[in-house]
């Protein structure tokens, strides 16, 4: 059975009679999936890793690989682009001891249905594994059709019994909980605050207002609150300049994305003063020291994941872009260094699920 004719099988029996949506568009070429999965020493797969042009999805892959290592001193099999491309291998290589790990971020629900159909699959096949998805905002609207597909998604991941999901705040936390109750629910930050400092800093070579702002359909604001922003900018920063944390190239390998993250932190770190409402960009703010105001986005997980940073101090929330600009005419914190000792041990509650199964 070829790997198209096993997805759709799959996948019809998670979902029953609701549509496949959109997988089958992501057909690719078969990249060395076979080869990785050939090594019988390793036991944690990270599915779902991306190769499109998103930062944020880009820092949670190396968080997720460099928490895996560090924890176990393993070096995890990480999957990169839709699962369509690597399901034939996965189904011959995995073994019942294997730990399959599902990518984290913020599209768990309906607003990627897409993404969530490739968890629905995993989470159906692999019944004899234990499954660990990476920390989640998971949202969801209220039209029939969504109220139809979250009944198909809670009837999949209730019928697996070895399934640990982790939130990254307590609102997607009482959500799953809610809609999950036969799954073992945590709650740990955005794996990326995981990550150690980010040293490469230059005190002295911060210059400017960044505006680092959502154009997609997670934005909360209007186009005018850059013009805004800017304008209250004023006389006091030398320059006020706009970045993103899109890649324009949208399709990046691993390398290439870990690299892209770290010049983006980079690029952030310049700035005296980062506005941003996309959670990566007040993540990477958070890791590098810089004085960052964060807006909240369309599904509130901004300001959500800032109840983790309350206590760091350079970090500041807004909650409109009225009171963005007050702080910006404000007294502006300082930059500071990341306490990464004191984030790390949220996550312990997060190792011991993925602590290898003995053989």
């Amino acid at each position: 059975m070829g790997i198209k004719q096993s997805m759709r099988l799959a996948l019809a029996g998670c979902l029953g009679d609701a549509r496949l949506v959109e997988i089958e568009r992501h057909v690719r070429r078969a990249d060395d999936s076979t080869i990785l999965l050939q090594d019988a020493s390793r036991r944690l797969i990270v599915v779902g890793c991306p190769d499109y042009g998103n930062l944020g999805d880009h820092a949670i892959a190396l968080a997720q690989r460099r928490f895996i290592e560090s924890r176990f001193g393993v070096e995890p099999v990480m999957l990169y682009g839709p699962i369509e491309r690597y399901w034939g291998a996965l189904q011959k290589k995995v073994r019942p001891g294997d730990i399959l790990c599902l990518q984290g971020g913020g599209n768990m629900g309906t607003l990627y249905e897409t993404y969530e159909n490739e968890r629905l699959a995993v989470i159906d096949r692999f019944r004899e594994n234990r499954i660990v998805a990476f920390p989640q905002t998971i949202s969801y609207g209220e039209s029939k059709h969504e109220r139809a597909y979250m009944r198909h998604v809670a009837n999949v991941y209730n019928g697996h019994p070895d399934l640990h999901l982790v939130a990254r705040e307590r609102m997607s936390l009482e959500r799953m909980r809610s809609l999950f109750p036969e799954a073992d629910i945590l709650i740990t930050p955005d794996i990326v605050l995981s990550l150690p400092a980010f040293e490469d800093v230059d005190p002295g070579g911060r210059e400017g207002l960044c505006l680092c702002l959502r154009s997609d359909k997670e934005r909360r604001m209007g186009s005018d609150v850059a013009e805004a922003l800017s304008a209250a900018a004023g006389d006091r920063f030398g320059s006020v300049f706009s970045t993103d944390t899109m890649h324009p190239d949208d399709h990046l390998s691993p390398r290439e994305g870990e690299a892209a993250v770290r010049g983006k932190i980079s690029e952030l770190s310049h700035a005296q003063l980062v506005v941003t409402d996309r959670i990566h960009g007040m993540i990477f703010c958070a890791l590098s020291g810089t004085p960052c105001i964060a807006l909240d986005n369309s599904t509130g997980k901004v300001g959500m994941e800032y109840d983790w940073l309350r206590g760091v101090p350079y970090i500041r929330f807004a909650q409109s872009a009225e009171e963005a600009v007050s702080m910006i005419d404000g007294e502006i914190p300082e930059p500071g260094r990341y306490p990464s000792e004191d984030f790390s041990l949220l996550f312990d509650s997060l190792a011991e699920v993925l602590a290898p199964i003995p053989a």
